[in-house]
């Protein structure tokens, strides 16, 4: 595992992880990220302009580590932003959400859109995508719970095949 930065409050640059995961029995490898970018809120003014320069840096990181490794990648995380994320990313970065909205040349949203995301790459597809928002949930959290069960693709040791620096 690593961490990439990314701008936050005020440009403030935070860290954010992502780790190369194994299934023990097939040996198929991906890569999970976990992105929080900054909200509009708290007294930090409007934070739109950090999400968009934290996208463009996600996506780029995306593409190249996927052309880099040519393994699958899971993002998921709080993006604080709608289709204005969903939308930002797909477009940049070979990526689908396990909520069902896609980009095919164009964004096409899913139903409602909510800030927490789960996206892939084409080598996963998702199933059972629930947005919790339980009596424990609402109890524990601002924020619905996102799950979704995820089937990954590839070939074993695909995810180690870095033969260039990773970003």
């Amino acid at each position: 595992g690593e961490t990439r930065p990314y701008p936050y409050f005020k440009g403030a640059i935070r860290n954010m992880p992502r780790v190369l995961l194994r299934h023990k029995q097939t040996g198929v490898e991906f890569w999970m990220t976990s992105y929080h970018n900054p909200a509009t809120c708290c007294g930090y003014g409007n934070a739109a302009g950090y999400r968009a320069r934290a996208v463009s840096e996600q996506a780029r990181d995306a593409t190249t580590l996927v052309a880099l490794t040519k393994a699958p990648l899971i993002v998921a995380g709080d993006m604080n932003d709608r289709s204005t994320y969903f939308c930002g990313m797909a477009s940049r970065a070979p990526m689908h959400s396990a909520d069902g909205s896609t980009y095919d040349g164009g964004c096409r949203m899913a139903g409602h859109a909510w800030i927490d995301w789960i996206l892939g790459t084409k080598d996963v597809a998702f199933s059972g995508y629930q947005r919790d928002r339980s009596g424990f949930v609402r109890a524990t959290s601002d924020h619905p719970i996102v799950v979704a069960q995820v089937k990954v693709t590839g070939k074993p040791g695909d995810g180690a095949n870095t033969e260039g620096a990773i970003p």
